[in-house]
């Protein structure tokens, strides 16, 4: 399939039905068109690394594959969750879940809270009638495109109408057995499995653990689609049995939030789920060796974590409010770890370059080597504008409280070792490097360079991760139609590239 690039869908949305009697106006008219069913092109072994298999994909011609977005940004369809489209499961996917290079959008008219309840609780089941043995297609059965089948089935038994595809091959009706609505009562909520348990089966954990033997690192992994963690030391895989699963405040959606392993002591910082009931996430510090836990910072909502270099604060990207927490603006916090003293940096939108922009909740906050200033990724919230980026990179200076617009861009990464900021375009075509001031920008590595064997068009994404001495950084590209990634080594002296290995792990932290 032909990956669409990585984009940083608006979280402050939400459903009309859900919204408080308070939200403002913009609010209610940016989600007035969910919950609503999309579908997009594909084409088949777009990414595939065999050139045979990319030919036999022109040649084949594309399709649609649907899915379902219940809010801005919150998906969930048909797809692998190991390489090789091995054991398609109903997931949330944000990145391929996307029209951004073609496709459209329709709403569902007839929603309504019961019903979105009723289709929650089918999407939380995991159950997919039109898949076959294993949630593959079955030649025996006929069910083929089960993607959009699904789709239109969780739509339809939920008690709403599907919007009309035509050209969607599989989206339509398929009979469901007798006891389906028993078997999706019957389920219970799937609890996070140990990441030890996950990632060893997946192709290129062994080549990862090669990898971080031979640089005697400690690598901390993510596992994007299920938000479950993993620790390699030295080549060895740590079993972290942690409650990582996150939903959205009234039980909607899973949603994701970065963790970060401390630059020494091996502590982790990590986001769990306190109580549904008024919904509460807590950042969680996980001792090494020992295991016991530390409750340091609590909000309705939690996206990502980062640690100081001195291992003495933590930046915190987090959304303040009530239940309603998903339809404000994010905010960034420094949690001082000694004090306890939690300072809130920013306080909903903030104007740079004449144009309004929030703290995104797609990316950590990122610290200078001396631990005074942090480099942040912004998303515009004002009136779009054609000319303006819709993600920036700014300075938040800690000291002086100045905050000054960088550039356009995402997933802002600091050298450990210097003042040197790495950082993607919002397209994922491009990896940079730039100077705190926002000068002296150059190209590291782009998806059309000559290194790259899984075509052009496979976006580079996720923050790249410096290694301790600042001499290289690991970074991440689409590898096929699933969540299947090829990690790189990126070598700054030399400015050369080198694959380490294919998998659904991803590194956030290299210490």
């Amino acid at each position: 399939m032909r990956a669409a690039p990585r984009q940083l869908p608006v979280f402050f949305g939400i459903c009309a039905m859900m919204l408080a009697p308070s939200a403002v106006h913009a609010q209610a008219e940016a989600s007035s068109a969910y919950p609503r069913v999309c579908c997009r092109p594909l084409r088949k072994f777009a990414h595939s690394r065999l050139p045979a298999a990319r030919l036999l994909g022109l040649a084949a011609g594309g399709f649609d594959h649907c899915f379902i977005e219940t809010r801005p940004g919150f998906t969930t369809g048909i797809h692998p969750i190991e390489p090789h489209v091995a054991n398609k499961q109903p997931v949330p996917n944000e990145e391929t879940d996307s029209i951004a290079w073609g496709g459209e959008c329709k709403k569902i008219e007839d929603a309504t809270p019961e019903k979105m309840q009723r289709l929650q609780k089918e999407i939380d089941a995991r159950i997919c009638y039109s898949c076959g043995a294993d949630y593959h297609n079955s030649a025996a059965t006929g069910y083929f495109n089960n993607s959009n089948t699904y789709v239109f089935d969780l739509v339809k038994s939920a008690g709403m109408t599907p919007p009309a595809f035509p050209h969607a091959p599989g989206y339509k009706a398929r009979s469901r057995p007798s006891d389906a609505l028993d078997r999706v009562n019957r389920q219970p909520e799937r609890g996070a499995r140990a990441a030890a348990e996950i990632t060893p089966g997946f192709p290129g954990a062994a080549k990862l653990a090669g990898f971080s033997r031979s640089q005697d690192a400690s690598l901390l992994l993510y596992v994007r689609n299920v938000n479950h963690l993993a620790l390699l030391h030295q080549g060895s895989m740590a079993s972290l049995r942690l409650k990582t699963r996150l939903s959205a405040p009234g039980g909607c959606c899973d949603h994701r939030a970065l963790p970060s392993l401390s630059h020494r002591g091996g502590r982790l910082a990590y986001v769990r789920l306190a109580s549904s009931s008024p919904h509460r996430e807590t950042v969680t510090i996980r001792e090494p060796g020992t295991g016991s836990q530390q409750e340091v910072f609590d909000a309705p909502v939690v996206w990502a974590v980062s640690w100081s270099p001195d291992d003495r604060r933590l930046a915190i990207v987090a959304q303040p409010g009530g239940a309603a927490a998903f339809a404000a603006e994010s905010d960034l916090y420094i949690v001082d770890l000694s004090s306890k003293q939690v300072t809130q940096i920013t306080h909903g939108s903030l104007t740079l370059q004449g144009l309004r922009y929030s703290v995104s909740t797609h990316a950590a906050a990122s610290w200078d080597p001396a631990g005074g200033r942090l480099a942040v990724e912004l998303r515009r919230s004002g009136e779009e504008t054609a000319s303006a980026p819709a993600a920036a990179i700014a300075l938040f200076d800690l000291a002086s409280g100045a905050v000054t617009w960088l550039a356009g861009g995402a997933e802002p990464a600091w050298s450990p070792a210097q003042d040197l900021i790495a950082f993607m375009d919002e397209a994922g075509a491009a990896c940079f490097t730039m100077r705190p001031d926002g000068s002296d920008k150059k190209t590291l590595f782009s998806a059309q360079g000559g290194f790259f064997s899984t075509g052009p068009a496979a976006p580079i994404f996720f923050p790249a991760a410096w290694s301790p001495k600042g001499d290289q950084l690991l970074f991440h590209q689409w590898a096929d139609e699933g969540r299947v990634f090829d990690v790189y080594r990126f070598d700054m002296a030399t400015a050369k590239a080198k694959l380490i290995g294919r998998g659904e792990l991803q590194v956030v932290d290299w210490r």
